[in-house]
């Protein structure tokens, strides 16, 4: 029997689409994407190009209540209702208002709920007002049928809210890897004429690519990259994104006029040859799917406390290097291992980034998952 699906996001991001294209094309259900608009810039990318499956848009708008950021989807809940689906996934994010009422109307309407959960936290509400979320939180998964964890985190965290680990499934969080792998040798050209324009022989460059918003940290990764390049002259930065914190970035990088800082800008279509021409991706803030585009290019990857995805993906002197979150002498110190690395150990951490994503961390693993928990809610 097909089952009706809706699948809400509150935007849709340009590296999600191939996920939705593969799994919408499903002959066993009828499924929907039902997105928000963002219209304003704040350093996440949005896809605004035509789509290829069914899709209904809503308005998505965003408030700052004292410690809480929280997100309402204007007409979300008049549109579930016109499309009647049998299942709903959405954000594990409680902070969504209007997915918590959606949620309670269709309990009531005996509608099955899938929550996919990344379980990211800012760190940025304590006492009262951070017991008061754990409730919501609480009373907020309690409520769904099944679940779809991000990775080994985020099934820790709902295992701590008290969600039997038997309906959790992990769909580790991936990137679509078939366009890179069929086009592999153009990058890898392209990536060669990029490493031949902004460096020299013997240069090590760290890469950072995202949005520019403070929770990513860059500032302090630019600052802190300044010093280290005092000690080791050949290390080169170069920094891809944009968002709030751009002109802050551009400000920055004329204070300090360092030629071995570079900043490119916002890039989507040809970012990967960057990713396989730099030598080490640094996150030295909150992410997640860029550690796998890094990975895919042979790139060990140094980061902290991310989205909880890194688990999963950077093993300490395997895939990359850890540094203590908001430490950023330690950030330092592990890039500074990265730099000391022979490079015959560095080809193999590559290697091992490479095969982790290949195996277990992309849109075709996905889209299994989340086909084998629709079938079976």
């Amino acid at each position: 029997m097909n089952k009706k699906i809706a699948f809400v996001v509150p935007f849709i991001a340009p590296y999600r689409v191939t996920f939705f294209e593969k799994l919408f094309n499903d002959s066993h259900n009828d499924w929907c994407l039902l997105h928000g608009h963002k219209k304003e810039e704040d350093g996440r990318p949005q896809y605004n190009k035509s789509l290829s499956f069914k899709n209904i848009s809503f308005k998505f708008s965003f408030n700052k209540i004292g410690p809480y950021e929280l997100y309402y989807n204007k007409g979300l809940s008049r549109k579930i209702k016109d499309y009647n689906p049998d299942i709903i996934i959405m954000s594990g994010n409680p902070g969504v208002i209007s997915n918590i009422i959606l949620l309670i109307k269709s309990k009531i309407k005996n509608k099955k709920i899938i929550l996919w959960v990344c379980s990211w936290e800012r760190g940025n509400i304590h006492g009262f007002y951070k017991k008061f979320k754990s409730k919501i939180t609480r009373y907020y998964y309690s409520q769904a049928d099944a679940y779809i964890a991000y990775g080994t985190h985020a099934k820790r965290f709902l295992i701590d809210f008290g969600i039997p680990e038997i309906k959790i499934k992990i769909a580790y969080n991936g990137i679509e890897t078939d366009h890179m792998s069929k086009n592999e040798m153009e990058i890898l050209r392209e990536a060669t004429l990029i490493r031949s324009k902004h460096t020299i022989k013997n240069d090590i460059v760290f890469i950072y690519v995202g949005g520019l918003i403070e929770a990513k940290k860059v500032i302090q990764l630019i600052d802190h990259f300044n010093i280290l390049n005092k000690k080791h002259l050949n290390i080169k930065l170069w920094i891809i994104g944009d968002g709030p914190l751009k002109n802050k970035v551009q400000l920055k990088l004329e204070e300090f006029a360092n030629n071995n800082i570079k900043y490119f800008g916002r890039i989507i279509d040809g970012v990967d040859s960057f990713f396989a021409a730099a030598d080490c991706f640094v996150l030295p803030g909150a992410g997640g799917l860029a550690l796998n585009q890094a990975m895919y290019w042979r790139k060990p990857c140094i980061c902290s406390v991310a989205d909880g995805t890194e688990e999963d993906l950077v093993f300490e002197g395997k895939t990359g290097f850890y540094f203590e979150r908001n430490n950023w002498n330690d950030l330092q110190l592990a890039m500074n291992r990265f730099i000391n690395t022979p490079q015959v150990k560095k080809v193999e951490m590559g290697n091992y980034c490479h095969d982790l994503i290949e195996n277990q961390s992309n849109v075709n693993s996905m889209v299994e998952i989340f086909k084998e928990t629709v079938f079976n809610v």
